[in-house]
């Protein structure tokens, strides 16, 4: 089975006149796969006390990171699910995280597949499978 590729991604820099207000978030995860629904799926997130600082993460001077997945065979709508183990770096709770999917692809998001056009027709029919 072909699993589909999680596109990490942070939340941009604060600018402006209240950024000493805002925090930074640590990355979140899409599955690059478009859906059924016609986006990108959420895939996991990572969380920590500390604000996300390129630099202290180089360094490693922040708090434990806790790891969250999304459960998409929780129906009808998916649903978040926090990790027991904790990770001390972001190259381990990435790590962490595709080894969780590799471990329980009934959890991955279901896509698409598309089908050749049947004789007559001219676009691509969709068909989802049934869970």
């Amino acid at each position: 089975m072909l699993t589909p590729k999680l596109k990490w991604s942070v939340s941009d820099k604060p600018t402006g006149r209240y950024r000493s207000f805002e925090r930074r978030v640590w990355p979140t995860a899409c599955f690059q796969s478009k859906g059924v629904h016609g986006f990108d799926e959420p895939g996991a997130q990572i969380l920590c006390e500390d604000e996300y600082r390129p630099s202290d993460v180089k360094a490693g001077n922040h708090g434990p990171l806790t790891v969250m997945v999304v459960d998409h065979s929780h129906k009808p709508v998916w649903a978040w699910r926090t990790l027991s183990k904790r990770c001390a770096t972001l190259a381990e709770a990435k790590a962490l995280v595709d080894a969780f999917y590799a471990q329980h692809p009934e959890w991955l998001p279901v896509t698409p597949v598309t089908t050749p056009p049947e004789e007559g027709n001219q676009q691509n029919v969709t068909k989802v499978p049934l869970t």
